[in-house]
């Protein structure tokens, strides 16, 4: 068996449930884990179709509920967010994959005892797939015969409590789990979002251009500067960037043909946590207010000029910042939204 990871922090964290999942499943299991704190399921399907190809059998967990609860809360629309879902529960039926979904909550939310709207269109839309699923905060509320997850069983807003009783029972539950995930279908006459005539594409790969390594404890792959003309050819939607970031400037312009479709900065956040240089994700659909479309026109992606005001994407909040500053990052792919090809 193999079992593909799919989410974000919580699934990095030391302490925090993946670890001791891991120290639970069965010896020769083989575990891939593709997980990318602050991020979505359009990374999800990123790096599902650059690195961790799924196969059938495979066991692909997902936990981003967490992170797209705070990007929806943060302007970005609940539409999109569920047809990258929806997107990625395709993926996973259409390779022969069992996906178990993991729904974790922030602290703020446990201190409602309703749903609120992300929560549960997504319930909605695992449920029309018949994807069973597995949410943390029902689960140990019946579990614990509690209203509420107790702020003690939290780290912080976003995060459990590593090593705490709630991670410990994520590990023990998934494991439970493992065994009936039924192999996942994608229905396309019940489909809200995924259009059956499209599907996602992932570009990692440009004309002429030079490539080096990006390289962590977690994550290994290749990565392009912005410093040369990264050129390829699209047809289709941009929805979103997997880059290299860092405290300091640094940002890129997309054109496609003579029309500039933006410009975006790299930046991470100076408050988030971690190394220096981070994976991060870039949203085009929130960023633009539009949807950045090409019609098989040549797209150029090149550094930003030092004077521009770029977009910028820090997680969760939205904002403009000046280019200037010695630039450390770097393009790991785009996720683009396209129509299927005749042989499907």
């Amino acid at each position: 068996m193999r079992i593909v990871i799919t989410g974000g922090s919580n699934t990095l964290l030391g302490g925090g449930w993946r670890p001791h999942f891991e120290a639970l499943v069965p010896d020769g299991t083989q575990i891939t884990n593709l997980a990318i704190g602050g991020t979505t399921s359009a990374m999800g399907i990123f790096r599902l179709l650059t690195q961790g190809r799924v196969q059938p059998g495979d066991v692909v967990l997902w936990e981003y509920a967490l992170n797209e609860h705070g990007h929806y809360r943060h302007g970005h629309g609940l539409g999109v967010l569920m047809h990258h879902v929806e997107a990625l529960i395709r993926l996973v039926a259409e390779a022969g994959g069992h996906l178990l979904p993991i729904i974790f909550t922030t602290q703020a939310q446990e201190t409602r005892t309703e749903f609120d709207d992300y929560r549960a269109r997504l319930h909605f839309t695992f449920a029309t797939h018949d994807v069973p699923f597995f949410d943390v905060s029902q689960e140990f509320r019946r579990q614990f015969g509690v209203a509420r997850l107790a702020k003690e069983m939290f780290q912080d807003n976003f995060h459990y409590m590593p090593n705490g009783e709630i991670v410990k029972g994520i590990a023990e539950s998934v494991l439970a789990r493992l065994g009936s995930i039924p192999m996942t279908r994608f229905h396309p006459d019940r489909a809200m979002l995924a259009d059956p005539r499209r599907t996602f594409a992932a570009i990692d790969t440009f004309t002429g251009a030079e490539v080096s390594e990006f390289r962590t404890g977690i994550i290994r792959t290749p990565i392009f500067s912005f410093d040369q003309e990264l050129q390829t050819k699209i047809r289709g939607r941009l929805m979103a960037a997997a880059v290299i970031g860092a405290p300091e400037g640094g940002g890129f312009t997309i054109r496609a043909g003579d029309e500039v479709l933006g410009s975006y900065s790299t930046r991470r956040a100076y408050e988030e946590r971690g190394p220096r240089r981070i994976v991060k994700q870039i949203s085009f659909h929130a960023l633009a207010g539009k949807p950045l479309v090409c019609f098989n026109k040549p797209v150029v992606i090149s550094r930003a000029a030092a004077d521009e005001t770029l977009i910028a994407d820090h997680t969760y909040e939205t904002d403009r910042v000046p280019a200037e500053g010695e630039a450390e990052d770097a393009l790991l792919g785009l996720l683009v939204d396209r129509m299927r090809d005749r042989d499907g």
